[in-house]
């Protein structure tokens, strides 16, 4: 099977940049993993430089690829349990209210 044909980036990685890319994304490859890297880096900037070359300039901006509206209702009061249940379910209460451990040391 032949390698997919890919757009190249315009903009060639030094070595600097791919290893400065490596070290903010935490990746620890082996050194003989970098030229594939790079060459993959390059790759990816190739497709980003084609988008570059879309026209948008009729096309209206969005803040969601989807229209997707959030729901809304109002709060109804419903049946809840009495306040004796729900202590007694509880690991840990004092009083009517029921107790966490700390998380935050002040």
């Amino acid at each position: 099977m032949g390698e997919e044909s890919r757009p190249v980036s315009s903009h060639p990685l030094s070595e600097d940049a791919v290893e400065k890319l490596i070290k903010l994304s935490a990746l620890d490859p082996q050194s003989e993993d970098i030229p594939h890297l790079r060459g993959e880096l390059e790759k990816i900037l190739g497709h980003v430089d084609s988008l570059q070359g879309v026209d948008v300039s009729n096309v209206d901006p969005t803040s969601h690829a989807s229209e997707a509206h959030n729901v809304f209702r109002n709060d109804v009061l419903g049946e809840h349990l009495p306040i004796e249940v729900v202590l007694g379910q509880a690991p840990d209460s004092s009083g009517r209210y029921l107790r966490v451990p700390l998380i935050i040391e002040g």
